[in-house]
């Protein structure tokens, strides 16, 4: 477990990401987005995310490997 407190603050994603291709993370849960509502985000993975429509509060998500995406059906 690692925590990371918010994927707000800024550079906090991409070092996540950086993470997720060294240790060959495919399928990654994450908390406290802290982002406003619904996205999916293409970088070298990508990231579906859920959160508050009005502030930077709460959310959750995952972040899939470019090998797992095509195993995504639906999101939201």
């Amino acid at each position: 477990m690692w925590n990371v407190r918010s994927l707000y603050r800024s550079g906090t994603l991409q070092n996540v990401i950086k993470v997720t291709h060294e240790y060959k993370i495919d399928l990654l849960a994450v908390q406290e987005l802290r982002w406003l509502g619904r996205s999916i985000i293409e970088k070298d993975c990508k990231i579906y995310g859920s959160c508050d429509d009005e502030e930077n509060i709460f959310g959750a998500g995952f972040i899939v490997s470019k090998h797992t995406r095509s195993r995504v059906i639906n999101h939201f």
